[in-house]
C-alpha cells in the first residue's frame, strides 16, 4: 500500500469513527471502549458491534476521483438499524450520488421507510451540509434529526430535516393539492 493510500485510509477511518460516535451518542451508547457491545439490531437475533460498523465503513470506498471530497453518511432506522453510504462520483457529475442518498436508498431497498436520524461527515472543519437534492430527498421521509460532523475537528451541528429545508414540498403537499382539487 502506498503512503497516499494509507493516508486516505486513515482519513476514512477517522470519518467512520466520527459517524459511529455521533450515532452512539444519539442512542445513548457513548462508551466506545467496549467494542463487543451490541450497537444496534440488524436482524432478529443478530447484532452489529461498534467494531463491525467501523470495519464496514472503512471497507466502503468512496469513489471520488474528481473532487477528492469524501463524504460518509449513516442513517438510523426506526428499529435502530444503522445503514451507511458514501459519495460516488461520475465523470458526468450529474450521475454522482451523494452519501446521504446512497445510505437512504440502501435503507429503502432493504424495506425501511421510517427514520430517527442521519449522520453526515465530511473533512471540512465546519461540518458540511447536504446539498439541495439531498435535503429534498431526506424530507420525503419525515422530520428527523440530522447530525452534521467533521472528521478533522470536534465541530458538530445538530438540526432536523425540516430545519434544513423549510417550506419543503413533501408528500403532504400532494395530499393538500388533491384535497383542494376535489373541492372544486
Amino acid at each position: 500500500m502506498e503512503v497516499s493510500e494509507k493516508l486516505d485510509l486513515e482519513k476514512r477511518n477517522r470519518m467512520a469513527l466520527y459517524i459511529v460516535f455521533e450515532i452512539r451518542k444519539y442512542l445513548g451508547q457513548e462508551d466506545q471502549k467496549n467494542e463487543s457491545r451490541p450497537l444496534c439490531r440488524v436482524k432478529e437475533f443478530e447484532y452489529l458491534t461498534f467494531e463491525q460498523i467501523n470495519e464496514s465503513i472503512f471497507m466502503i470506498s468512496n469513489y471520488r476521483p474528481y473532487s477528492k471530497f469524501p463524504v460518509g453518511a449513516a442513517v438510523l432506522t426506526d428499529d435502530d438499524t444503522i445503514i451507511v453510504g458514501v459519495n460516488c462520483e461520475n465523470a458526468s457529475y450529474g450521475a454522482t450520488i451523494c452519501a446521504e442518498r446512497n445510505a437512504m436508498t440502501t435503507a429503502l431497498a432493504q424495506g425501511y421507510r421510517k427514520f430517527k436520524a442521519i449522520a453526515v461527515v465530511t473533512e471540512l472543519k465546519q461540518p458540511g451540509s447536504p446539498c439541495g437534492v439531498c435535503r429534498q430527498f431526506l424530507i420525503e421521509f419525515g422530520n428527523y434529526k440530522v447530525i452534521l460532523g467533521s472528521s478533522t475537528s470536534a465541530n458538530v451541528v445538530t438540526t432536523t430535516t425540516a430545519e434544513l429545508l423549510p417550506h419543503a414540498f413533501t408528500p403532504a403537499s400532494l395530499d393538500d393539492h388533491a384535497h383542494e382539487t376535489n373541492k372544486t
